[in-house]
């Protein structure tokens, strides 16, 4: 005996047949329509070139439509195209046609094509089985960070949005397309079935765009470059030239001898100066960042800098006037060392790990024990030191704590190919001693995909207390430290560069519970309005940008009491018929997946099921955050235009990569925002 549920599936199948009638029709209509010469010249502007005549391997197909293998060849199987599967191989002629009908196909159309895709033994009945088979192979080649957990919630959630709740049941066309119009979101799924925007295009406007941005910096260091070679040449013409046509020197004499008994001390300014030019381009060579960064040459960096002593002894042989010149800054120099005894002081700077939490295969965060005479500002940084691991080596990294702490500092290191790799390897086989079951915790969270695509891991992350001896110097400020004399702050982090900014948030969180009150006899919390308006700092967005997914999980417990702390505030600020704006927002961007308008067709799996998680449960797919992760670098533009067009006067706080600076900073010009550039530890 049938349910209440499959009788109404039947009944709507008969009522409505009409829709798959027509979506077929209209398919078939255009694959068998012929290609025009409209179609080429289209196609040939779109893929840079006349692709009709060329063959093109299935991988390369693929690729040009960013599609994962799966979904590439159920897409050919339906366009007619399972010849070129068995081939592995597909004609320039055929791409164009492909392109065509995903391009000028309507949404009634790609609905079918989508529900076809899942359809995968063509029986016009999706079954849970298809929808999970699909989506476990779709999500791993798709590099969509899950584990097994993930991957079964979000399949149960596509399941239950188009209401497939037995084993048994199962979903004909029509139903999926109305259940796709209830939803706007879903419906605007549809809009991504079809071609991408071409890789080409993209690196083009990437390349201008860095002319653009550099266009001063390559004209000034050619200007440099000139004027170095023309005071080169203007040195060898004066005084060797010249001083050799007067007093008969040669070359050889006035460069690399005493005969002119040239300098303070026996005439040795030819040969000092020679000395000089070579320590200054070891120590050039010793300070490049790829030499110092390399494992194991810090030490070549210290040792080439310690030149310093020998040259400032031959800079004084070199010149009788220099000594003038140099007992100033010498002696600023002396006080400034006297000053920074004070790291050695427990007071001041030395002090030990209170925890030590591995964030992830590449990070590492430490909370220490605060100096009870430390003082610092939000989005200072410090130089430590393990004395027990490298005694001799200073690093510099941002405080990600805030000052209102009074018992703890923080701070975050990603591991790379130096020193922060030899303090990672430290702790985590300090941990590896201190756990019993490490080997079964190592298998729990291994990676899923052979691509070290990982997620949030539950077992992440490995937290342990530990009391090894850390040096402290500083703090050192940085323009952060300005960002509540501001009346509206953009703070833009990439990667490990967000740790400045998460101090200020967990600053405002202080700020905010310090005028929050909570009643004694019903526990309703309310907040004191009047001071949160009369503070200066009136709103904040908070931009972070990743390519991997667990790099969230540094600070997410912070976001999302964030978030809950600013819904209380704006839920007792309608209970008391008051408007206030929302104080924070967050923009969360997550790179290692292409942005919809560049993965299209490719994406649109992952914009269903990612649009269905989010309506259902109300949180992001890969965070779990109210606030949803956009896949894809951020449009920059046309978030700057929505910025200007919300406040006036902007200030923007950027810690990252250059490239990603010179494209904001250029926005900042054009959008007249004050532009603060954090540097990069």
């Amino acid at each position: 005996m049938e349910s209440p549920q499959q009788q109404h599936r039947l009944c709507t199948h008969t009522q409505s047949s009409n829709e798959l009638d027509r979506a077929e029709h209209h398919l078939n209509e255009l694959l068998n329509e012929p290609l025009c010469d409209h179609d080429f010249r289209t196609f040939t502007k779109h893929f840079d070139g006349d692709i009709s005549k060329k063959n093109f391997t299935i991988e390369e197909f693929y690729k040009l439509f960013q599609l994962t293998k799966t979904f590439g060849e159920r897409l050919l199987g339906i366009l007619n195209e399972s010849r070129c599967i068995e081939a592995k191989s597909i004609s320039g002629e055929n791409i164009i046609r492909i392109a065509r009908i995903l391009s000028m196909a309507p949404r009634l159309v790609k609905a079918l094509i989508l529900f076809k895709i899942f359809d995968h033994d063509d029986n016009k009945m999706i079954t849970i089985q298809e929808i999970s088979e699909f989506y476990e192979i779709y999500l791993v080649e798709f590099r969509f960070p899950h584990n097994e957990l993930h991957r079964q919630e979000l399949i149960n959630t596509f399941l239950q949005n188009f209401r497939m709740i037995n084993d048994n049941d199962n979903l004909n066309f029509d139903q999926f397309y109305s259940i796709l119009q209830e939803t706007p979101e879903l419906f605007e799924s549809l809009q991504l079935m079809n071609i991408p925007i071409n890789d080409n295009d993209i690196k083009k406007l990437e390349w201008q765009a860095w002319r653009i941005n550099n266009r001063y910096q390559i004209l000034i260091g050619l200007l440099y470059i000139l004027g170095t070679i023309g005071i080169i040449i203007n040195v060898i013409i004066k005084l060797i030239i010249h001083e050799q046509e007067r007093k008969g020197y040669s070359f050889v004499q006035c460069m690399f001898t005493t005969s002119r008994q040239q300098g303070w001390v026996s005439g040795l300014t030819p040969i000092t100066g020679n000395i000089l030019l070579v320590f200054l381009i070891i120590m050039i060579i010793g300070a490049l960042q790829c030499i110092r960064q390399r494992e194991k040459c810090f030490i070549l960096f210290r040792i080439s800098h310690l030149l310093f002593w020998p040259i400032f002894i031959l800079l004084v042989i070199h010149s009788e006037e220099f000594w003038k010149w140099a007992c100033g800054p010498m002696f600023l120099f002396i006080c400034e060392k006297l000053y920074l005894l004070k790291r050695y002081l427990p007071q001041k700077g030395r002090t030990h790990l209170k925890k030590v939490t591995i964030e992830d295969d590449n990070t590492i965060s430490f909370t220490i024990v605060r100096p009870p005479y430390f003082n610092f500002n939000t989005g200072d940084y410090v130089n430590i030191c393990f004395p027990r691991i490298v005694s001799y080596e200073w690093h510099p990294f941002t405080l990600s704590s805030c000052p209102e702490n009074k018992d703890t500092l923080r701070i975050h290191i990603s591991k790379r190919k130096n020193w922060t790799r030899k303090i990672y390897e430290h702790f985590n086989q300090q941990w590896k001693c201190q756990n019993e079951h490490f080997d079964v915790v190592t298998i729990s969270t291994a990676s899923i995909t052979n691509n070290n695509i990982h997620s949030p891991s539950v077992n992440y992350p490995y937290t342990f207390n530990s009391n090894e001896s850390i040096w402290i110097e500083g703090p050192y400020s940085s323009s952060t430290s300005y960002t509540f004399d501001c009346e509206h702050v953009v703070l833009i982090g990439a990667g490990i560069g967000i740790t400045p900014y998460a101090g200020v948030l967990e600053s405002l969180m202080y700020q905010f519970r310090e005028q929050q009150n909570k009643c004694q006899h019903c526990h309703c919390i309310n907040y004191d309005h009047e001071a949160i308006a009369r503070r200066k700092l009136k709103k904040v967005d908070f931009i972070w940008v990743n390519r991997d997914v667990k790099n969230f999980s540094w600070f997410l417990q912070l976001l999302t009491d964030f978030e809950n702390e600013q819904l209380t505030y704006l839920q007792t600020s309608t209970s008391e018929n008051t408007v206030q704006q929302r104080y924070i927002d967050f923009h969360l961007y997550f790179t290692s997946l292409k942005r919809n308008d560049q993965g299209m067709i490719g994406n649109a799996p992952y914009d269903l099921v990612s649009n269905i998680y989010a309506k259902i449960s109300n949180r992001d797919i890969l965070t779990k955050l109210k606030t949803k992760t956009i896949v894809g670098r951020p449009q920059w533009p046309l978030l700057f235009a929505k910025l200007k067009a919300e406040y006036e006067k902007t200030n923007v706080f950027f810690t990252g990569s250059h490239s990603m600076g010179d494209e904001i900073r250029r926005l900042c010009d054009q959008y007249k925002f004050m532009y603060h550039h954090e540097p990069y530890f």
